[in-house]
């Protein structure tokens, strides 16, 4: 039983190894909830799957924590600009899941898997002015 798990652990390890890419860029904001989260979320992911390549523009505050999980850098432009132009670009020729965990994600590429925060007013409008 025991080699099963380890070897099931280990397929899982390498299947995701090769899946996805992570939009970093959350390493350029200043520390909210909603960073905190993804910089958690991506310390996990690069603990099961660490050859998983996270993308980051060149204006990271955070750079011990993009040094812990091997940033790439890409790009030219900083903010808005670089998740638009600058990753859709390095990704437009990937056809990879490009996982954004802080809301936002390239418009025009296509496999796009995003965590949006905050749905609250949504499920309970009257709670909100």
């Amino acid at each position: 039983m025991d080699k099963l798990r380890k070897l099931r652990s280990e397929t899982m390890t390498n299947d995701l190894e090769s899946i996805f890419y992570v939009n970093a860029r959350f390493l350029t904001q200043k520390l909210t909830g909603v960073q905190r989260y993804a910089i958690e979320i991506c310390r996990q992911i690069k603990k099961l799957a660490p050859k998983v390549v996270f993308l980051a523009p060149t204006n990271i505050l955070h750079k011990e924590i993009a040094l812990e999980l091997q940033v790439q850098i890409i790009g030219r432009n900083t903010g808005t600009i670089w998740e638009q132009w600058d990753l859709y670009r390095f990704m437009s020729n990937k056809k990879i899941i490009l996982l954004n965990l802080c809301n936002t994600a390239p418009l025009l590429y296509r496999y796009n898997m995003i965590c949006i925060h905050d749905l609250a007013y949504v499920f309970y409008p009257k709670s909100f002015s």
